[in-house]
């Protein structure tokens, strides 16, 4: 089961369910928008390491559509309650004498695994995470006897998503993004350098 679906249990019929709230009050089209965002970040000073965080948001946004109105609700509380609060309130601001049915959710589009990773920075733990740092701080300091400094920092935010639409389509994404970057100070006599570089991608640790 996706992402979305699977950590907060919802089924076909929760979601044709608020699609149809989302089309209580008319409107030609409706669609649900859920998104989950896992993000952290890691710093290493000094070899020390100087912070480390971690983060969760979600929520659902709702839009209806009827003629030139567009009705937009959101709610970053997934509880089922709630979604069909902001379904209602969208279709409240969309309001129309359309008459639009919900078609079952049965246009299940083909999973594609846009961004292939073999190891999930969101699967990781921290300890991992901060052996990285360390390997990035060693392979600094041993490119010469100069550098005296070194800044590391990392960072990886994993995005899911989930897309269903009152004409039967839903669709799921994963989208992982990693980035690593090193700092250093150099002295040379009275002289000092600095020296940068980093980079990321869709890749994972």
């Amino acid at each position: 089961m996706p992402f979305i679906q699977s950590r907060y249990n919802l089924t076909e019929g929760d979601l044709e369910r608020y699609l149809g709230e989302a089309l209580s009050q008319g409107g030609d089209y409706a669609d649900l928008y859920f998104e989950y965002t896992a993000t952290s970040s890691v710093s290493l000073d000094e070899s020390i390491v100087k912070s480390a965080t971690e983060g969760v948001s979600v929520g659902c946004g709702i839009r209806v559509i009827s003629g030139e109105k567009t009705g937009y609700a959101y709610t970053d509380d997934l509880a089922p309650e709630k979604i069909v609060h902001a379904a209602r309130v969208a279709a409240h601001i969309a309001s129309s004498p359309s008459d639009t049915k919900v078609a079952a959710l049965n246009q299940q589009q083909p999973d594609r695994n846009l961004y292939p990773v073999v190891e999930p920075a969101g699967e990781v733990g921290l300890a991992a995470k901060v052996e990285l740092l360390r390997r990035a701080d060693r392979a600094a300091r041993a490119q010469d006897p100069r550098i005296f400094q070194v800044q590391v920092s990392y960072r990886d935010l994993t995005k899911h998503v989930l897309v269903a639409t009152c004409e039967g389509l839903i669709t799921n994404d994963s989208q992982p993004m990693t980035r690593l970057d090193v700092s250093v100070i150099a002295r040379d006599g009275d002289r000092l350098e600095r020296g940068h570089d980093g980079g990321g991608g869709r890749v994972g640790l």
